[in-house]
């Protein structure tokens, strides 16, 4: 996961005017030729809602094009300055740069206004007042002249309506989950140090300003007036109850408070990757144990619960009912407590058989209301009829057996039908890291694809990052289109980028590894000169090959312990020598492009992809080329393959 701060930089241009002006019109020309800026005029001209998907796509398509350009003017690589940079430069509305940055339209004028004060005027001038006519939006409606005082006239009528309705309505509050490749955090960093006779704080509005003196019952208006949505609390000890008042008005005006005991908190930017709520539910007239990081406190009644679990600062909500008969009702209440201020991320920890397992609890569904008096048990026990089969020609095959995979999330069962095929995943997770799932997962078989009409398991998150509270099994049911009858092995997700699974066996009695041979590697080939790191274990490893009639295939995984911005690439010199001598080029990679920077997906994990060749019978000896700016050779020893027995 990466992060992306706004850092208060005085930019100064590196370049003259017109060769900044020269290098931004020639890099616009080329992203208007991209599938992204076709989808922001659709954006801006239609008001067309977009998935996050296509927002980070958008983003991450103009981090790979304009970065030498902000490189070049001294402007760290904050993904939402880039990006309200660029998009003002074609004269893009600040609503549609909002709707792309999960912002507000008035939070997108606020970033244009602290960059004009940091900016160079030259260089401000480049991207919010382009003088070249060719930067216009190609689809604007052609605008009417006013007189200049009339613009005057509307623009105090929309200042005073503006200023009635945050003065009198209810404060807006931010996304606090925190969304798949959503790089943007708050660029404020606010925090104070509470006084001894809690009367004063020490206020800070940015990491680097010098601190203010601020009456504590002053504090939560000018929070408001500030439209702050959070705020780092250091406090001495480890006691919240004093200061659980303080919090209360914070929130009554939309503020989450962050407390800490660290000073180190208070001197970085935050944010909430790492923040997690755990409510201990132990039965009706029991108390409940609430902890927050490092505090840890009980609570008496419910409502108590009910009262702190808002006002805090964090992504996601854990509940531990610590008997089955816990009445679900009671989770349910908390839940919500904590879906209505925006924390989306709630879960509960169930122990099983196999150890501690997550069940989601769905953001969509009262499922108290649906089966009242229920108890936790039960619940799950009406969560996991959802997984199974009704129909009657069901064919289940435990443990498939799997080809190659490049996915630490095991495939446990698929259930076959004439009117779907299931499959079943789970995943072990340590604590504190995060998942995600593709509810447009697809399966190949035989060049036919079968979309996926449904995920069971993880209702409301798929949209999400979902951060694990605990090490513990998550699982996961993907209900896809039939597989036609002859269909004896698939592919699941055979071109992404994230998990793949190639030959998947889908009959009794096959055996996918037929065609494969697994390759045992002395060692991780380590690439060191890709980017300026110090990390010692960067590299290639090639998993498998796969000798098909009308091709050979290579799988690899790229393992780089580097932030996903660090741009990286695959060359086409890329060749396999074989045992006599025979060399043969690569052809084709699938998952990755050829002789071009790509973004991966995430920071500090593997990216898996096929380089696929021509049709080679001899016995491979070396496997040569270019990664990452480094030529890296792999050489392997034949292993026996599985085995099936008919």
């Amino acid at each position: 996961m990466t992060f992306w701060y706004l850092r208060a930089y005085k930019i100064i241009p590196m370049n003259t005017p017109e060769n900044l002006s020269t290098k931004l019109n020639a890099l616009n020309t080329a992203f208007k030729q991209s599938e992204e800026y076709l989808l922001i005029q659709k954006i801006q001209m239609h008001s067309t809602a977009v998935s996050n998907a296509d927002k980070n796509r958008i983003k991450e398509s103009i981090l790979d094009v304009y970065s030498p350009l902000f490189l070049s003017i001294s402007l760290d690589r904050n993904i939402n300055v880039m990006v309200t940079c660029v998009l003002s430069s074609m004269q893009f509305t600040s609503a549609t740069i909002a709707q792309i940055l999960n912002m507000e339209d008035s939070s997108v004028r606020s970033l244009k206004h602290r960059l004009k004060k940091k900016m160079e005027p030259e260089v401000f001038s480049l991207f919010f007042e382009p003088k070249d006519e060719s930067l216009k939006q190609d689809t604007a409606a052609p605008v009417k002249k006013r007189k200049p005082y009339l613009w005057v006239v509307l623009g105090c009528v929309v200042a005073a309506a503006l200023f009635l309705v945050f003065r009198t309505g209810a404060p807006k509050q931010s996304e606090l989950g925190y969304t798949a490749k959503n790089d943007a955090i708050l660029d404020e960093h606010r925090f104070i140090r509470v006084s001894e006779n809690q009367t004063d704080v020490e206020y800070s509005l940015k990491k680097g300003y010098a601190p203010e003196v601020v009456a504590l019952d002053k504090l939560p208006k000018k929070l408001k007036r500030e439209k702050a949505s959070r705020l780092t609390i250091k406090i001495d000890g480890y006691d919240l109850t004093p200061y659980k008042s303080l919090m209360e008005s914070l929130w009554k005006v939309g503020v989450k408070s962050h407390i800490t005991n660290e000073e180190k908190d208070v001197e970085n930017t935050y944010h909430t990757d790492s923040r997690m709520v755990r409510v201990w539910v132990q039965g009706e007239d029991m108390p409940y144990h609430i902890r927050y990081n490092d505090f840890a406190w009980t609570c008496e009644t419910l409502e108590d619960v009910l009262s702190w679990v808002p006002m805090l600062d964090a992504h996601g909500l854990c509940l531990y009912p610590t008997t089955d008969d816990v009445l679900y009702s009671i989770l349910q209440q908390i839940a919500e407590s904590a879906w209505e201020s925006n924390n989306k991320q709630v879960s509960m920890m169930l122990k099983g058989e196999d150890g501690y397992y997550c069940t989601i609890l769905p953001e969509t569904r009262d499922l108290s209301a649906k089966f009242p008096g229920y108890t936790v048990r039960q619940i799950e026990t009406q969560l996991l009829s959802e997984y199974d089969s009704t129909e009657p020609d069901v064919v289940t095959i435990e443990n498939p057996l799997v080809r190659v995979s490049t996915s630490s999330v095991s495939i446990d069962k698929i259930e076959r039908s004439g009117k779907e095929l299931r499959v079943f995943t789970s995943l072990i997770q340590g604590s504190d890291l995060w998942i995600s799932y593709d509810a447009k997962d697809v399966i190949v078989a035989d060049g036919k694809t079968y979309k996926c009409k449904e995920v069971i398991g993880m209702a409301g998150c798929e949209r999400d990052i979902f951060w694990s509270p605990d090490y513990c099994r998550f699982r996961l049911c993907h209900v896809f289109e039939p597989l036609d009858a002859d269909v004896k092995e698939f592919d699941l997700n055979p071109d992404s980028e994230k998990n793949n699974w190639y030959g998947v066996q889908a009959s009794a009695g096959h055996n996918p590894y037929e065609k494969c041979l697994k390759l045992e590697m002395p060692y991780t080939y380590v690439i060191l000169d890709k980017v300026d790191s110090d990390s010692q274990t960067d590299g290639l490893v090639m998993l498998a090959i796969e000798y098909n009639k009308d091709n050979t295939m290579l799988y690899f995984d790229l393992s780089l312990m580097e932030q996903r911005h660090v741009p990286v690439f695959i060359g086409s010199d890329l060749t396999i020598t074989t045992k006599s001598g025979s060399v043969y080029n690569v052809q084709k990679l699938h998952g990755l492009p050829m002789d071009e920077n790509f973004i991966r997906q995430a920071g500090y994990t593997t990216t898996p992809f096929r380089a696929e060749f021509p049709a080679i019978t001899d016995e491979i000896d070396v496997v040569r080329g270019t990664v990452c700016g480094e030529v890296v050779t792999i050489k392997g020893k034949r292993e026996p393959v599985n085995t099936v027995s008919e």
